[in-house]
């Protein structure tokens, strides 16, 4: 089969670039894939960290502002004449631009939907709201097939859109490049970080407000109380970093937090997840998280809230927790409970066996192209 993968490869930064390297990994063992990724993806003034790539270049030509650059690329995509085309979907942002290619494309036209709408930012405005569902449903309007990554976000499509053809692709582990599996040793990890004889609680990723970070912080006093832990923030700051900071004096556990606010590239991450005993998600709301499959890497225990996907792969008291958004209280206990019962081979065993769920098959072939 001849396929046409759009969206964001290496070296633009995080889960969605991650996750779409990992399918064009997997669809490329059997069928013949084109791969187009951006030269721009989001203009400076609409992408709230840093830098969008990991070494200031671009890794394809498609620029999502430029109908010159949409033209170019629709004859490109007619003259390899696809038997499917896929779009990895998770900001209306993009919706001109997909809308186009979309609909000059030949073949089955399928959307992978990393979440179904924007995540919620903040107090965002019933305006807004209206602008992102009317814009998805345009985009939308042009697929043959929606593809949903949690089961959540499928009851959601299906909903929505009851007479589209909607699966469900629970993608794999993301690969890590050039890592060494175990390379590096728990004990060794922890000495790297100043973390010797501390029970570690990580936090990892973009500091979102939907990530949650603030009831974690809040949970900390507790456990602090009864176990003799460190929390390990590491993950660029997209918004009000002072609240967070603020947070750490008032709750007067600074000492006990260690931040590395910036992007950790694949190299790096290891030292994190092997020092860490426990991930803590304390999410608010998500579709599905890209951190749960790099966790799945170095079979770290997972902490999370019971929200979007993070049930399909956390199994409560298997391979970690699961807890309800917005509650400080039940992130202590179980946290405490954690290291109080010494829990961490048993969920560590945990992981490795639900990671076997996650591996690449023909059935997760067929949710994507059937």
């Amino acid at each position: 089969m001849r396929i046409v993968l759009i969206g964001p490869t290496k070296p633009f930064r995080g889960g969605i670039a991650h996750s779409n390297e990992m399918l064009l990994e997997n669809l490329s063992k059997k069928h013949e894939v084109k791969a187009i990724s951006f030269s721009r993806l989001f203009p400076k003034i609409l992408y709230p960290g840093k830098f969008q790539t990991e070494n200031g270049r671009n890794s394809g030509t498609l620029d999502s502002i430029s109908p010159f650059s949409w033209e170019e690329h629709r004859k490109e995509i007619e003259r390899f004449s696809p038997d499917s085309v896929l779009f990895q979907w998770w900001t209306t942002f993009l919706t001109p631009c997909y809308t186009y290619l979309a609909a000059g494309a030949a073949g089955r036209k399928i959307a992978i939907c990393q979440n179904v709408f924007p995540h919620k930012e903040g107090k965002a405005t019933g305006i807004k709201r209206a602008i992102d569902n009317a814009l998805t449903k345009v985009f939308f309007s042009k697929m043959d097939k929606l593809v949903a990554m949690s089961h959540s976000d499928q009851r959601e499509l299906r909903a929505l859109f009851p007479k589209k053809n909607s699966g469900i692709y629970l993608e794999p582990v993301y690969g890590l490049e050039g890592i060494k599996k175990g390379a590096i040793k728990r004990s060794e990890a922890k000495k790297a970080l100043g973390l010797q004889g501390k029970n570690v609680l990580l936090f990892f990723g973009f500091v979102r407000p939907y990530k949650g970070l603030q009831y974690l912080l809040q949970a900390m006093p507790k456990i602090l109380q009864k176990s003799n832990a460190h929390l390990l923030i590491v993950g660029e700051f997209w918004g009000d970093k002072a609240r967070y900071l603020e947070s750490l004096d008032t709750l007067d556990i600074g000492k006990h937090v260690t931040i590395i606010d910036r992007y950790v590239p694949d190299e790096e991450v290891p030292k994190y997840f092997v020092a860490a005993d426990l991930l803590v998600l304390p999410y608010t709301s998500i579709s599905e998280s890209g951190v749960i499959r790099m966790a799945f890497n170095f079979n770290t225990p997972i902490l999370s809230t019971n929200v979007g996907g993070n049930p399909d792969h956390i199994h409560d008291g298997v391979n970690g927790f699961l807890v309800n958004p917005h509650n400080a209280d039940e992130i202590a206990e179980k946290a405490v409970e954690f290291f109080e019962k010494s829990m961490y081979q048993r969920l560590s065993k945990g992981m490795s066996e639900v990671k076997k769920e996650l591996e690449w098959s023909e059935e997760k072939e067929k949710a994507v192209l059937g």
